[in-house]
């Protein structure tokens, strides 16, 4: 039995280059991140990794997100800048 797909060669090459750069992305311990409009800090590296939130001088909620899902912040360590 032979497989057929409607898939041109094109659209599948471009679909494996978006899911290897998404493997590639990796949340950095210790790198501070925006969360669904929170603030949170990551608490491993990786690419889904524990994180918590910031509430101004307090830890908040401890929770696993996907590092896909983070968006990094600018960090004083960084001179207010978003790491590379």
């Amino acid at each position: 039995m032979r497989w057929t797909t409607n898939i041109s060669s094109a659209r599948l090459k471009s679909s494996l280059i978006v899911y290897h750069k998404a493997m590639e992305i990796q949340a950095r311990q210790g790198h501070a991140y925006s969360w669904r409009g929170e603030k949170v800090i990551a608490l491993a590296t990786g690419q889904r990794v524990e994180v918590r939130t910031i509430d101004d001088q307090w830890w908040g909620r401890k929770f696993t997100a996907d590092a896909l899902d983070l968006e990094p912040l600018p960090m004083v360590y960084f001179h207010n800048e978003v790491p590379a």
